[in-house]
């Protein structure tokens, strides 16, 4: 009897340790065009179900006809579209902690976070 209540104990204590690693671990993607690319495990600054994210930033364009296709302003900034900053704003959230309203603030705090690392 006290073995099957250890043992249930063991696997709750399991269950918890995995439910918090799936909310507080984070894998981000880097795909680089000189080599096959790298996955970057982190610690979320806030809990979410989500564990892939993909930088944009650190990733180089693949091919000339890709969808992901960097586009550059006059300063050699990259301007990225609507669902890549949406993304990238979605990983510096859990990443960095960034949460600001103003997504052209926000874009700028997580390119200075993101060059720190």
């Amino acid at each position: 009897m006290s073995q099957s209540i250890v043992r249930r104990v063991v696997y709750a204590t399991l269950a918890i340790f995995a439910l918090c690693a799936w909310l507080f671990v984070g894998v981000v993607t880097v795909d680089r065009m000189e080599d096959e690319g790298y996955h970057d495990i982190f610690i979320k600054k806030s809990p979410t179900f989500r564990v892939s994210f993909f930088d944009s930033y650190k990733s180089d364009a693949i091919g000339e006809e890709s969808e992901y296709r960097k586009r550059e302003d006059a300063n050699g900034d990259w301007l990225p579209g609507t669902y890549e900053l949406n993304e990238f704003l979605s990983y510096c959230k859990y990443r960095y902690g960034i949460t600001v309203d103003d997504q052209e603030k926000a874009r700028s705090l997580c390119k200075i976070a993101n060059t720190r690392n």
